[in-house]
């Protein structure tokens, strides 16, 4: 009972701490903060869709930059595959007479076109023939080989699209290099001051050790050791899951006061007995912390030098 009476006294203190109610939802708020973590010029309005390239990868960055250009410029390379390449060969299998079509006008218009009295009906009847025609009469399978032209229009271009594709890999590579070597060369990396050790031993590895041993190549800023707090980061999440369930609690046993202004004996000692037994979850984890934290975790293994200053 006496827990129970505490119990209660907290979550009264806790209910008249609360605070009001947050207001409806509005959609002006919603596009303001979406906005805000949309990328804008030194003005404040919103980057343009057409800003230039330096401008976009100062917000997003180079490596989002050098794709899109990557994108861009793929997109420019199919166009112009599409125009050298793919017409003519389009163009060249029109030609052809490999499947044996009909041509849908002249003297070679199509039957049901031509014996159709109902003019609605003939014009349906030859534009599908027109549609028919202009898809199977581009297909290779139209394309007559036997034909000089026609073979060695699709030769040349192949052997066109073929070189253009290697020539724009060789290109793109040779631009994302560069690029990436005007960074690095303007910027500093966290390899440029700090290096990764690995192969430590879990019992016997100190930061002091690591810093006296690495000053032999610079001043050391900081040493982070990676240890083995498997057990300590379990016990934290099941902590914050004991204060979320602690805090939805409070807020039924508030809604239920605000509700009838006062609560039901029932609801009353069900949420007591639910509150006791989360309470009494959080002190064993909270225990259980305390021993961990006591406790010296192993090393992992690995670990983080980090020197003052760039040699």
């Amino acid at each position: 009972m006496l827990r129970r009476a505490i119990l209660r006294v907290l979550a009264d203190a806790r209910l008249a701490r609360m605070p009001p109610p947050a207001p409806r939802p509005s959609l002006a708020i919603a596009r303001e903060y979406a906005r805000y973590f949309l990328p804008k010029m030194p003005g404040g309005s919103l980057l343009s869709l057409r800003c230039s390239e330096s401008e976009f990868s100062t917000h997003t960055g180079t490596g989002v930059a050098i794709y899109m250009h990557f994108v861009k410029w793929t997109g420019w390379l199919f166009v112009l595959a599409t125009i050298v390449s793919a017409i003519p060969q389009f163009v060249a299998n029109s030609a052809g007479d490999g499947l044996l079509l009909n041509r849908p006008w002249g003297s070679e218009a199509c039957s049901a076109a031509r014996d159709n009295k109902d003019g609605f009906s003939r014009l349906i009847a030859y534009a599908s023939e027109v549609v028919l025609f202009l898809l199977y009469s581009s297909l290779l399978g139209n394309c007559s080989f036997s034909q000089v032209f026609s073979a060695r229009l699709h030769l040349a271009t192949e052997l066109f699209l073929s070189t253009l594709f290697c020539v724009y890999v060789y290109w793109i590579y040779r631009y994302n290099a560069r690029m990436l070597a005007q960074v690095d060369s303007n910027r500093l990396r966290a390899s440029d001051f700090a290096t990764s050790v690995k192969g430590l031993p879990p019992n016997a590895t100190t930061a002091h050790a690591l810093s006296a041993h690495f000053s032999f190549f610079g001043e050391v800023a900081s040493v982070a050791l990676s240890r083995d707090n498997a057990e300590t980061v379990r016990l934290l999440n099941e902590q914050a899951e004991h204060k979320a369930s602690w805090r939805h609690l409070h807020a039924k046993y508030a809604r239920a006061v605000d509700a009838r202004g006062g609560v039901a004996v029932g609801l009353n000692s069900k949420l007591l007995k639910q509150m006791e037994s989360t309470l009494r979850k959080l002190l064993a984890c909270r225990c259980a912390l305390q021993a961990s934290a006591r406790r010296k975790s192993p090393c992992t293994g690995h670990a983080f030098v980090t020197f003052a200053r760039v040699e």
